[in-house]
Parts: C-alpha cells; sequence; structure tokens
C-alpha cells in the first residue's frame, strides 16, 4: 500500500507504526547516524518537506528545509550541506536549475544532489544523471532507502 504525504503528523505516525511493525524502534541504533550529516530538504510541498526533515532529524542528522530554488540557495551558502534532497517539479526555479545554482556556490561545486520526484518516467531518471543529480529517488520515499543511501555515501566519504 502506497503512503502519500499528506500531513506531517499522519506520516511521522505511519513511519512510527511501520517501523515497529518491522521489529524496528526509532530508539535503536541502527536508526541513529553515526555520523550525523548537514542535510538540506527542499521542496515546495511544505508537508513532504516537513515529514521528511523530521525523518531524518529522528536517525540524528541536522536538516534544514527549504520550499523553493531562491531559499534553497540562500540557505545553501551559509548551512554549507553535505547532502541535498531536492525535489524537480517546483515552481519558478525547478530542481534542475537550482541543482545547477548550488553546485555554483564556492565550496559545493561538489555537493551530493539527491532528485526527489513524483515522476517515475526513465527519462525523467535520464536527464536527472544527465545534470547535476548523484542520485534519484522516486516519490513517496521509503526512508530505508534514504538510510542505505545515506550509510554508503557517508562511508565513501571516510
Amino acid at each position: 500500500m502506497r503512503y502519500y504525504l499528506i500531513k506531517s503528523y499522519a506520516y511521522y505516525l505511519h513511519t512510527k507504526i511501520a517501523l515497529q511493525i518491522n521489529g524496528d524502534n526509532l530508539n535503536n541504533k541502527s536508526h541513529t547516524a553515526i555520523n550525523p550529516l548537514r542535510l538540506l530538504v527542499v521542496d515546495d510541498n511544505l508537508d513532504a518537506a516537513e515529514s521528511l526533515s523530521r525523518l531524518l532529524e529522528l536517525n540524528g542528522h541536522i536538516v534544514e528545509i527549504a520550499h523553493d530554488g531562491f531559499e534553497a540557495i540562500k540557505l545553501s551558502k551559509a548551512f554549507k550541506p553535505q547532502y541535498v534532497f531536492l525535489d524537480i517539479a517546483m515552481p519558478d526555479m525547478n530542481g534542475y536549475e537550482t541543482a545547477d545554482a548550488l553546485k555554483k556556490i564556492p565550496g559545493l561545486e561538489n555537493i551530493n544532489i539527491i532528485a526527489l520526484t513524483g515522476w517515475d518516467a526513465e527519462s525523467e531518471q535520464i536527464k536527472s544523471s544527465k545534470t547535476r543529480f548523484n542520485h534519484h529517488l522516486t516519490k513517496p520515499v521509503r526512508i530505508d532507502q534514504i538510510n542505505r543511501l545515506l550509510a554508503l555515501e557517508n562511508n565513501n566519504l571516510h
């Protein structure tokens, strides 16, 4: 069954229940980041951004939220995120334009950008790999996908 991000709290409760059903525990060390990362979540859907942010914080990461590309650029200059979860379909400045702009910020030229999209088309995955995205995830994203991705990438940093 697919669960869509309608309300942050509802999604949080669903995730907590799903983890408990699977025998996991939110306080379990497997859900806590060994090396907390600075993460930026960029999504014009307020509920989606807040939900993902809270889940990442539960895993021990330091998370900031932006709701459009312009806010992401401004925030990134000071916050210097190690990873950006970036929605592709945003008004005014889409995810492709935002990714290109983020890579031009001094010190962020090699930032890891993970495309988040509701589109599961192969052409979008190809397009995202040809621009500035390191990875592509289709919404709704499962937290275990994100945890595996961040663990793999975090190990590559050390």
